[in-house]
């Protein structure tokens, strides 16, 4: 089994469904400090997840929040278990600050969803793609590429670990496929990665065509991370940046989005024989 620890994911993961409890009882912040006598300042940072949650604070919180035990007790065992070394932390140097948490969370996802519309994702990507395509930017610096695209390939053991797996649906336009990384062999030998995935069980593979029309995502890039307590999150990409979202009733607003993208797009057995076509062709 892998390890995917990582204790700032995670403490931003329990943040996030602690600020879910608060806003489900109609609580401020001010008014749970009444009700707790935690300081609105150590509440602000828990919920953010900036510095380690205390067990029993996090149990106290939730209690007045009128959490259910169940969830009372799995979250303080969260906290509990925060610590070590992240995953991902001998990569740190050639990472950007904004990733890292995304590495993390992805880690410790049960599931994840995914489009793009321009290039194969991170996890999907071969090292030799990888490669070529950090390569292309300039975004990189030219002495961390290698590391870069060591970084990409490693996240992808995950899809294959049997015994924490992560179950990976993913959405790719047309132009994922087309657009040319690192020329004929190296497009042949990710076209063959992204088979031998799907033909693993754990991933699926839906090809968006211009034909679908328009879609409700704007922006090309959306990625939805499930975890083992049923907790959903959003992340998208920017230049230098990312957004998340993890207000369940904002991240509902982007579940809908994923299922409108996979309803209009090719099914996985259409998708899969699309696919095979265009590997015969190179």
């Amino acid at each position: 089994m892998l390890n995917r620890n990582d204790p700032k994911a995670l403490r931003w993961l329990l943040g996030a469904q602690i600020a879910s409890f608060r806003h489900d009882a109609g609580l401020s912040l001010a008014q749970l400090r009444e009700l707790t006598g935690v300081s609105r300042a150590k509440l602000g940072t828990m919920e953010t997840g900036r510095f380690g949650q205390n067990a029993d604070d996090v149990a106290l919180i939730l209690e007045a929040c009128g959490a259910p035990k169940d969830d009372i007790t799995r979250l303080s065992t969260m906290a509990r278990r925060i610590g070590g070394r992240s995953w991902w932390a001998k990569y740190a140097d050639v990472l950007p600050d904004w990733f890292t948490l995304y590495a993390g969370l992805e880690g410790l996802a049960e599931s994840l969803f995914t489009m793009e519309l321009w290039a194969m994702p991170g996890i999907l990507q071969t090292e030799a793609y990888a490669r070529a395509v950090t390569g292309s930017t300039s975004l990189v610096r030219p002495d961390h590429v290698e590391r870069f695209a060591r970084f990409r390939t490693e996240r992808s053991a995950r899809l294959t670990d049997a015994a924490n797996p992560l179950r990976l649906d993913v959405v790719l336009a047309e132009t994922a496929f087309r657009v040319q990384v690192g020329g004929p062999d190296v497009m042949a030998a990710q076209f063959d990665h992204v088979l031998d995935l799907i033909d693993s069980g754990g991933v699926s593979v839906q090809i968006l065509l211009p034909e679908a029309g328009a879609r409700p995502v704007g922006a090309g890039q959306l990625t939805l991370l499930r975890f083992d307590d049923g907790f959903e999150a959003a992340y998208t990409e920017l230049i230098d940046g990312a957004s998340y979202v993890s207000a369940p009733a904002k991240a509902r607003a982007y579940r809908w989005a994923a299922d409108e993208i996979q309803r209009v797009a090719l099914t996985p057995e259409e998708s899969l024989k699309q696919i095979r076509a265009w590997r015969k062709r190179m």
